[in-house]
């Protein structure tokens, strides 16, 4: 795919004209005709000892048709390999070699390129690309395969190409999708297949979520955290040796990106909007004075409160962190979860700063070491990040 993109745009970089035709076969792996492919796999030097039990096998395959809820009797064929086998690659890739044989004998025009079933050609002009497509389609055809012709995409970098390839009966198209990436053949810049995915993922992103839907009234215990972060750490690609899942989404990341985090804001932040300071004071004033374990949302905001250092004050009827008080239902919420955020924070430094690798962790200051890093050349900048 790489290497089109490369001649696309080489060819308007020397004003040349390049054109292109991607085919697509149908049902590729059960169409494959198996004593040809073995006659061919036999030519290509597979030895006797894997060709004579892998095609014995595929010959005592029976397949079964369903037809409305019935199924049908065995059947024997001679077309197909099983998908998944991964001896079927081995057929695909031998089927691909007797296709470039087969181009470069009949036509000296184009350039064949193939993976797995999508068989894709270049040509210098319209009339070599007819040429080309043409030697696909016959060498398809001796094969007994079919190639979907509503899959079948035409293209060239110049207008007068794209006439005459209309004008063959080819329908052209301008850029498309191809292998999952965005293949553009026209100076007018297109990005839909890469937007389009974007898109997609607007369905995806609040399912993050979910996996924490109604965590301000449910316990959650800290292994299962653990694992959150270590998926986290997986789906950003934040992998590299020594890397620890917490400093890397609270302390170099913003803390939201930490399953824990999220949780202790969003059991403050359901409290102050989905609750009253007067249904919620008497319950927290007696799960602060009386130590047994009530389930209940109450139980597990002070839970969750006194694990980062933030008390819940009787006599006031407010929270209290190393700030002062904090009144979570007469701040505004801005203010509430920058308050949490440089609680969790100093926890999360507390915590790690008794390790004899980061000692001295509990002094530094995550928001201007951002400042800071984004200041460097981006160079610099990378090289830091890995030592974070």
């Amino acid at each position: 795919m790489v290497f089109i993109l490369l001649q696309i745009e080489n060819a308007y970089r020397q004003g040349t004209e390049l054109c292109g035709v991607a085919v697509d076969l149908v049902k590729a792996y059960n169409m494959l005709p198996r004593l040809p492919v073995a006659a061919f796999a036999k030519m290509c030097g597979i030895p006797d000892s894997i060709l004579h039990p892998w095609i014995s096998m595929l010959t005592q395959l029976r397949r079964h048709f369903k037809v409305q809820g019935s199924t049908g009797p065995p059947l024997l064929s001679s077309t197909g390999f099983a998908e998944g086998d991964p001896l079927s690659c081995l057929a695909m890739a031998v089927l691909n070699i007797a296709c470039h044989h087969n181009f470069r004998s009949v036509t000296n025009h184009g350039q064949l390129l193939s993976f797995v079933d999508n068989w894709r050609a270049l040509a210098s002009s319209p009339e070599d690309l007819v040429s080309a497509h043409q030697a696909i389609a016959d060498f398809a055809r001796a094969w007994d395969l079919f190639v979907n012709s509503d899959k079948t995409v035409v293209w060239c970098t110049s207008a007068k190409g794209r006439a005459a390839l209309r004008q063959a009966g080819f329908p052209v198209t301008l850029d498309f999708r191809e292998l999952g990436a965005h293949l553009a053949s026209s100076r007018r810049g297109t990005n839909f297949t890469q937007t389009d995915r974007i898109r997609a993922l607007d369905e995806k992103w609040p399912r993050l979520h979910a996996a924490l839907h109604g965590i301000s009234a449910s316990p959650l215990g800290e292994r299962h955290f653990i694992k959150l972060r270590s998926d986290a750490m997986k789906a950003l690609g934040l992998r590299a040796p020594g890397a620890n899942p917490t400093i890397q989404l609270s302390l170099v990341g913003h803390a939201i990106s930490d399953p824990q985090f999220f949780a202790l804001q969003s059991t403050f932040r359901d409290a102050k909007f989905l609750a009253g300071h007067e249904a919620i004071a008497p319950l927290l004033t007696a799960a602060a004075l009386d130590l047994r374990k009530v389930p209940g949302p109450c139980t597990i905001l002070l839970q969750r409160a006194n694990e980062v250092g933030i008390a819940w004050d009787p006599a006031k009827e407010t929270f209290v962190d190393s700030l002062g008080p904090m009144d979570v239902w007469a701040l505004s919420w801005p203010e509430i979860l920058q308050r949490l955020l440089f609680t969790w924070q100093d926890r999360v430094k507390q915590i790690f700063a008794q390790r004899p690798t980061v000692e001295g962790l509990e002094g530094a200051d995550p928001h201007l070491t951002t400042v800071v890093l984004n200041t460097l050349p981006k160079p610099a900048r990378a090289l830091v990040r890995d030592f974070l």
